[in-house]
């Protein structure tokens, strides 16, 4: 660890954040980090087919050429970002060399680095995981990122449950042999790569334990490697290995989002009459009655007004003399004050827009659900398929996945998957600052921006 922490400089602080490296999950062994010193990565898909070579005249001169389409396409990081503030005492006590404080101030440092690093790393694991779930499409409810990233799946590798005959819950009668093996052949046909693992909780581990399937396939001498029990533990199903993965994550939901409605309810504008919204303090716009308005007509040009302000935190809806206000952001509270003058008459009906609980509910998720698990081709070639930079192989659907060298989102892929997901989910691409190709991570500590990839 740094000697030189006084200055909490941004370099001293990227050291302390590589002091600790957080592998709470397993998904890393499938997307492996590659450090890139670029922001932005470029992906070329190369579609054409393979095809076979044509059978030519000697003599005469070549007229083919390769009719293949090469398609570039650019991709950002993902990008994370946490502080954390230091008070008065403990920034005195680091500018103290030679007391116990400054190892305690130390301490605090550093602590506060490693916290923010596993929280960071579990970030990551968390995208990795939802790629290999079907691809992530995520809003972060504290600061409203928004993150879509497609894991190329082809639709018929996200098998669903009410399609096999049992679920793997009920272990008189399910066949999960069965189903793994239906699920390895379209790997194998569609990906031309061999699927190695499959990726599950303990819940269904335990389940398929269970399984009397499962059970009969036991290893033997005649048996070895197919379905394998270590200490009670299934570690390998159908010749694939088990990972369990039971990590979970903290979600924070906004909470039902209040809203409020205003309504105009005379039924007699007259001329000069006036009404106005002040919602957050901010005001909506002041609207004066002319000769012939109606209350349906008052509301409309209210949510006209505060639908384009800006500035105004909430928008507008309206449905005949009735608007319904709605926070931008539900995780402020605001206020709603009408003022009126003449006979336009306003009244406000339900709950204020004050969010109760901070506005977030929080939930404990786990990486795989319950429902859920995951085949996949960990290598090919001897290089992890997420991230591969050669052809895996072709699907056959059509040339419009025909050949796929380079994959989607940071790495080359299989185009008909490198892997297959029972039930509903595969395999393996990955995003850009997860690892692979796209391996640019930012975070923030105090206020500093730090590059880092492991």
């Amino acid at each position: 660890m740094p000697t030189d922490i006084a200055a909490l400089g941004g370099t001293v602080l990227t050291e302390l954040a590589r002091t600790f490296e957080n592998f709470q999950t397993k998904a890393g062994q499938f997307f492996p980090s590659r450090n890139l010193p670029v922001k932005t990565v470029t992906v070329e898909r190369v579609y054409g087919g393979a095809g076979i070579a044509p059978v030519v005249d000697p003599k005469k001169p070549d007229t083919f050429a390769d009719r293949r389409q090469v398609v570039s396409e650019s991709h950002n990081p993902i990008y994370s970002r946490e502080s954390f503030t230091v008070d008065s005492d403990t920034l005195n006590n680091l500018r103290q060399p030679g007391t116990l404080n400054e190892r305690y101030g130390k301490q605090y440092i550093a602590d506060e680095i490693k916290r923010l690093v596993a929280r960071n790393d579990l970030l990551f694991d968390f995208l990795r995981y939802q790629m290999l779930l079907g691809g992530i499409d995520y809003t972060d409810p504290r600061t409203n990122v928004h993150t879509v990233v497609s894991a190329g799946i082809p639709a018929d590798h996200m098998i669903p449950l009410n399609s096999l005959a049992a679920t793997w819950t009920d272990t008189a009668n399910a066949k999960p042999i069965d189903d793994l093996e239906m699920v390895k052949l379209k790997i194998r046909t569609n990906g031309k790569v061999d699927p190695t693992h499959i990726l599950m909780n303990s819940v269904i581990r335990s389940s398929l334990s269970r399984n009397a399937q499962v059970i009969a396939r036991g290893e033997s001498a005649r048996d070895t490697g197919f379905v394998v029990y270590q200490g009670g533990e299934l570690v390998r199903i159908a010749g694939l290995e088990v990972v369990a993965e039971d990590a979970v994550y903290e979600a924070l939901a906004p909470a039902t989002v209040p809203t409020a409605t205003v309504q105009i309810t005379d039924t007699t504008i007259a001329a000069g009459d006036d009404i106005a919204l002040v919602i957050g303090g901010v005001s909506s716009g002041l609207y004066t009655a002319v000769d012939g308005d109606t209350k349906e007509k008052v509301a409309i040009h209210l949510n006209n007004f505060i639908n384009g302000n800006p500035a105004m935190p909430v928008t507008a809806t309206v449905s005949g003399d009735t608007i319904t206000l709605t926070p931008k952001n539900p995780l402020s509270d605001q206020s709603i004050t009408i003022t009126k003058s003449g006979i336009i008459d306003a009244t406000i009906a339900g709950s204020p827009l004050i969010i109760t609980g901070g506005g977030l509910v929080r939930t404990i998720t786990k990486m795989i659900p319950d429902d859920k698990v995951v085949v996949v081709c960990k290598e090919a070639a001897g290089e992890p398929v997420g991230r591969t930079d050669f052809v895996i192989g072709e699907h056959p659907a059509g040339p419009a996945r025909d050949l796929v060298p380079v994959g989607r989102h940071g790495t080359p892929e299989s185009a008909g998957g490198a892997g297959a997901g029972w039930p509903g989910r595969d395999a393996l691409p990955v995003a850009p600052g997860l690892g692979g190709r796209g391996n640019n991570q930012v975070r923030g500590y105090s206020g500093c921006m730090l590059r880092r990839s492991r």
